[in-house]
């Protein structure tokens, strides 16, 4: 019961955190980020594993794995950030096991 109040308060926070990075709902990239980040916080040893975050997300949505890393990319490019998806996923991750942990 008490994992489900923190992944509560860490999927509002994320999602907080995302539009405060300047993502803007309507682009896939962002729920694919969104999901990249919380795959990252429940088993850390994805974040150095880009192309397995891309698999399981693209397994969850029904698309190719490209298909995920394509958006991710232009969702970061659509918010001016100048990282590529690994870095940013993994500074996002960072982000939040520091303050949640």
């Amino acid at each position: 019961m008490e994992r489900k109040n923190d992944l509560y308060i860490r999927d509002k926070d994320i999602g907080q955190y995302l539009n405060e990075q300047g993502f803007r709902h309507a682009l896939s990239g962002r729920q694919y980020i969104f999901e990249a980040i919380r795959l990252c916080m429940e088993e850390p040893r994805y974040r150095l594993q880009v192309v397995n975050i891309y698999k399981i997300i693209a397994q969850r949505s029904e698309v190719t794995y490209a298909s995920v890393e394509r958006c991710i990319r232009h969702s970061l490019q659509a918010a001016g950030i100048r990282e590529t998806n690994k870095e940013f996923i993994a500074r996002s991750v960072d982000f939040f096991l520091d303050r949640f942990d």
